[in-house]
């Protein structure tokens, strides 16, 4: 696998999101034949399935995914836990915030504001 070209996917897509999501959605597509378990492409199909197509079974998915194939992914815990506060599974999310407090980098502060949602 040729990884400048999933990088070059990869910062398309981020740049596209969330001003251009049919850009954002085929450099995303491209990056996943790529690499089916980048943590970080991952991530940013569960945002686009829920900020912008409000599908938070998808987001759940995808955010899970992303976790599964790299736990150290600290972008990932806020917008999973947020989904989950969306989808009203709030026995999951209070479990997700206590176990995010175990991982280095994740921001205390905001996982303190989420659990007060």
């Amino acid at each position: 696998m040729d990884t400048n070209l999933l990088n070059n996917y990869m910062l398309k897509a981020i740049d596209a999101y969330p001003y251009e999501l049919q850009e954002t959605v085929e450099n995303l597509n491209y990056a996943l034949s790529y690499e089916n378990d980048n943590a970080y492409a991952l991530y940013l199909m569960g945002r686009l399935q829920a900020e912008q197509f409000e599908d938070f079974e998808k987001a759940k998915y995808y955010f899970a995914e992303a976790l599964a194939n790299k736990m150290d992914c600290i972008k990932v815990y806020p917008k999973y836990i947020l989904v989950l506060i969306w989808n009203q599974d709030f026995h999951e999310a209070q479990k997700l915030i206590d176990f995010a407090h175990t991982i280095k980098g994740v921001g205390k502060g905001e996982l303190l504001v989420l659990q007060a949602s």
